[in-house]
């Protein structure tokens, strides 16, 4: 009877120590490695471009989690058409490079690409690749 127990015990604890440890997995808010995720980009920024004479406008919206994800949205819109895309991936910086790997994209070609942009913020506005982005 004395065994039994014991080995009940046992598998008691062998039990709650496996569970314990399922359930300490990652945690999907936390960049992998906080070094190489630049806080003041996280958040939303804007883009918006018109043609001079106004024929066109596209707008790009890019949001950088502090996860290390980071999804891209826009529409762009002339007087014949108007065309929304998507796309989103992983972020990291280094220095004042933003290196973004697309891994999901309305346009198939894009997914695994990986894209270096030299970047600078300056309060409520980012240049990336000379591109300006307002925060939202």
């Amino acid at each position: 009877m004395k065994t039994t127990f014991r080995m009940v015990g046992m598998m008691l604890i062998a039990v709650l120590f496996s569970v314990g440890l399922a359930s300490c997995g990652d945690d999907d808010d936390e960049p992998e490695d906080p070094a190489t995720h630049d806080s003041s980009l996280v958040g939303t920024w804007v883009n918006v471009e018109t043609a001079s004479d106004g024929s066109w406008t596209e707008t790009v919206e890019v949001t950088f989690s502090a996860n290390g994800k980071y999804e891209n949205k826009g529409v762009y819109e002339d007087s014949e058409e108007k065309e929304t895309f998507k796309s989103g991936g992983r972020w990291s910086t280094s220095g004042n490079i933003l290196t973004i790997e697309c891994t999901y994209s309305d346009d198939a070609d894009e997914v695994g690409e990986v894209t270096n942009a030299v970047y600078s913020i300056n309060g409520k506005t980012c240049l990336i690749n000379g591109e300006t982005f307002t925060k939202k």
